[in-house]
C-alpha cells in the first residue's frame, strides 16, 4: 500500500514549467537525506511567479516551515529539553532527534518536514534580495508542489540513510574499489 512521507513546495527559477518540473526531479534523484519510491508532480499544479496565487502559496510554505519548527520545539519541551545550555548533556535519543530535525529547518537542509524548500537559495527561507528578483522577473520563478510516496509502508527507512544500507546502489552505479 502506497504511504505519503512528505508533501513539499519546492521554489526554483526556471526558463519554463517543464524545466522546472525536470530539475525538481533532479534534485529528488540526488538527494541522499530524503529518497522517496516515487514523487508525484502534478503539471496543472505548477505556479509560476506570474499567476495570482504565487504569493499566497509561497507564503503558506513558509508558514509551513515555522509551524513544523514550532511543533518540534513544543515537542522538544514536553521531553524536557527546553534550555539549550542543557543540551550538552542529553542522551542520544529522542529529544535530539527533534533538536537534529529542528536545526536542519534552520538551517537549510532540505528534510522529509520541509514544507517549503527554496532551490534558488538552499534555504527553508526567501531572503528579501531574492523577493526583490521575483517581482521584478515573476515569469522566471516557479513553486512545484511535490508528493512523496513509499511503495512499501513496513520497510526500514533509516537503512537507507546510511551508507551501508545503499550498497545495491551504489554497486550498480560506480567502479570497483581503488579506481
Amino acid at each position: 500500500m502506497d504511504e505519503i512521507l512528505g508533501q513539499h513546495d519546492l521554489l526554483l527559477e526556471s526558463s519554463s514549467r517543464k524545466e522546472a518540473e525536470l530539475q525538481v526531479r533532479y534534485f529528488f534523484e540526488h538527494n541522499d537525506l530524503v529518497r522517496y519510491d516515487s514523487i508525484i508532480i502534478k503539471e496543472d499544479d505548477i505556479l509560476c511567479g506570474t499567476d495570482q496565487e504565487f504569493p499566497t502559496r509561497l507564503k503558506e510554505g513558509l508558514a509551513g516551515n515555522k509551524k513544523a519548527i514550532n511543533g518540534l520545539i513544543k515537542e522538544l519541551h514536553s521531553e524536557g529539553a527546553s534550555d539549550p545550555q542543557a543540551w550538552v548533556t542529553l542522551q542520544q535519543g529522542y529529544a535530539t532527534k527533534l533538536l537534529h530535525t529542528v536545526i536542519h529547518l534552520l538551517d537549510g537542509f532540505f528534510g522529509i518536514d520541509s514544507a517549503f524548500y527554496n532551490l534558488v537559495e538552499n534555504s527553508h527561507q526567501v531572503n528579501n534580495a531574492l523577493l526583490g528578483r521575483i517581482k521584478e522577473n515573476p515569469e522566471k520563478y516557479w513553486l512545484v508542489p511535490v508528493t512523496g510516496i513509499s511503495a512499501d509502508d513496513n520497510a526500514d527507512r533509516v537503512q537507507m540513510l546510511r551508507p551501508f544500507g545503499r550498497e545495491k546502489r551504489v554497486e550498480e552505479n560506480s567502479l570497483p574499489l581503488g579506481l
